[in-house]
């Protein structure tokens, strides 16, 4: 009990860790997996690393549908003033 109030408790520390670059998202994301599991990551450096590749997704995703829905606009556009 006296060492618990005199010396301060471990905090885990997050070092660098490189992401994959290369393949599709999930491509990616499996590679962390397997890096965690072969002890080349920790859990948390894992749990960090797919959080950027899932944000990299919507990010992706985002700007999919932002895209189609220009195009769709665009469309839309040339075709009502087509008809008048």
């Amino acid at each position: 009990m006296i060492l618990d109030r005199t010396v301060p408790a471990l905090k885990p520390t997050s070092d660098s860790l490189t992401l994959p670059t290369t393949g599709t998202l999930s491509e990616r994301g499996e590679r962390v997996i397997k890096a965690m599991n072969q002890g080349t990551c920790t859990p948390d450096q894992a749990k960090a690393a797919l959080d950027v590749l899932t944000a990299q997704s919507k990010l992706i995703e985002q700007s999919e549908v932002t895209e189609r829905l220009e195009v769709i606009e665009s469309w839309l556009r040339a075709h009502n003033n087509a008809g008048r």
